[in-house]
């Protein structure tokens, strides 16, 4: 790698350490080594360590995990109580060119604490100006009712590896809790 050329660098959180994959951006011509022992061998130029810069660009594995405080309905006199069937949609707001659909998890019926364990890949997100929004709902037979929504920045999610937010409903906090 020459001193004016940039590697491009992907990092794979959910591998672990060995999640970097790194892209060479201009291939670099062979040079001939001028070292005594190795005078007719070719070696590529080590790389200049404070010349790499790193794109932030990032794949990522986004897991629903749980969700806790979800309220049980009361009901009138004779009447089973409403145990709230939970699902979650998702959506990556990337703030570039690439939209990412909206992933809708499975609907967890008769839980107060649902546990999705479900995840979705996206490919190429920016990570410092990334945003993932979640957001609740209860599934009905007629009408799904809204429960609450939030925002997470994808670097911080990055950064935490697992976050805890409490959904709001506009501005007005619910007490109910979504990790990712």
């Amino acid at each position: 790698i020459g001193s004016d050329e940039e590697v491009l660098v992907h990092y794979h959180p959910h591998i672990g350490d060995e999640g970097f994959e790194a892209t060479l951006l201009e291939e670099t011509p062979l040079q001939e080594s001028t070292t005594p022992q190795a005078t007719s061998a070719l070696k590529p130029p080590e790389p200049p360590r404070d010349k790499i810069t790193l794109s932030k660009d990032v794949d990522i594995r986004v897991t629903a995990v749980q969700g806790r405080g979800f309220q049980v309905r009361k009901r009138r006199f004779g009447k089973k109580d409403d145990i709230p069937d939970v699902y979650l949609k998702i959506r990556m707001n990337s703030f570039n060119k690439e939209e990412f659909p909206c992933w809708k998890t499975a609907t967890i019926k008769d839980d107060t604490t649902p546990q999705w364990n479900e995840y979705k890949d996206f490919r190429r997100v920016n990570r410092g100006k990334a945003t993932i929004h979640v957001d609740a709902y209860e599934d009905n037979r007629i009408k799904d009712d809204y429960i609450g929504g939030a925002n997470l920045p994808v670097d911080q999610l990055m950064q935490k590896g697992t976050l805890e937010v409490e959904l709001q409903d506009e501005s007005t906090l619910t007490k109910t809790w979504v990790t990712l």
